[in-house]
């Protein structure tokens, strides 16, 4: 697993290969203070031409690539900054308003509940380090994570397994940074993983699709959720909403300048 972070200048329109090959990685960004993106963890993968059609290793990462600002380098590059402190992918990476990043969650190997993580650590743009915080509730993989109007960051879903063996998760909790800890918060209605979580101008925050399966290996087509809820804040509970067309899972969803949500990836490419 990587533990790797890079950062770059975000404002580039074609920018560097980051200089450790990864995937099932994490960028967030920009950073307080400057525009900078930050890739973080993921599984190493390899680098040369002649491996391209040999896919990534399954070594999760620790090493952060790191920042690079814009008047630091007249080309786009990235640098090495801290590594994270617990390697791992399929984890989330939260931008905080004071300008830290929240990573919470994922797995440490490709197989095994064991090797899933609840630990969780804040990288500080400032110091380029990264220190461990609170333990969410329980362990997660393949989760989401959105910052709340309030600050505070909410977990939601995933599944506590890797392989198929396990049901997915309904559960969600709530990070609070200036204490460092774990609150729970109301269950979706739903239990999913590889879904998506939009954070609403309203304040609420839209879950959409994900697997309803234990794994997306068993007929990951047709366990594919087309289902919609809203968490609201205020209350601490969830809604449903409005159903999509189409069941899908590990697909994006983009908030829009009118407030709307654009969900795009095809059903049958997951």
């Amino acid at each position: 697993m990587v533990e790797e972070v890079s950062v770059i200048d975000a404002d580039c329109r074609m920018g560097p290969v980051v200089h450790l090959g990864r995937t099932t990685h994490r960028f967030v960004g920009p950073l307080a203070g400057a525009a900078l993106l930050v890739a973080v963890g993921g599984c190493t993968a390899a680098l040369s031409p002649s491996s391209a059609d040999t896919g990534p290793s399954a070594t999760p990462h620790a090493s952060p690539s790191a920042f690079s600002t814009p008047h630091e380098a007249t080309a786009p590059a990235w640098i090495a900054t801290a590594n994270i402190v617990t390697p791992r992918h399929y984890h989330t990476a939260t931008l905080l308003t004071d300008g830290r990043v929240l990573v919470a969650g994922g797995a440490g190997s490709d197989v095994g509940s064991n090797s899933l993580v609840a630990s969780a650590e804040l990288y500080d743009p400032s110091s380029g380090t990264w220190t461990a915080t609170g333990r969410m509730g329980g362990i997660r993989i393949g989760h989401t994570a959105g910052l709340l109007p309030d600050g505070t960051v909410l977990v939601a879903g995933g599944g506590s397994y890797i392989g198929g063996n396990g049901s997915p998760l309904a559960s969600a909790e709530l990070y609070v940074p200036s204490s460092g800890q774990w609150t729970t918060t109301g269950g979706m209605l739903e239990a999913r993983h590889g879904h998506t979580a939009t954070p609403l101008p309203d304040g609420t925050v839209l879950a959409a699709g994900g697997f309803g399966s234990s794994s997306e290996e068993v007929s990951p087509i047709n366990t594919s959720l087309a289902s919609a809820e809203l968490y609201d804040r205020r209350s601490g509970s969830w809604t449903a909403t409005g159903t999509m067309d189409e069941g899908r899972a590990k697909h994006t969803a983009t908030l829009l300048s009118d407030g709307t949500v654009l969900v795009a990836r095809p059903l049958s490419r997951v």
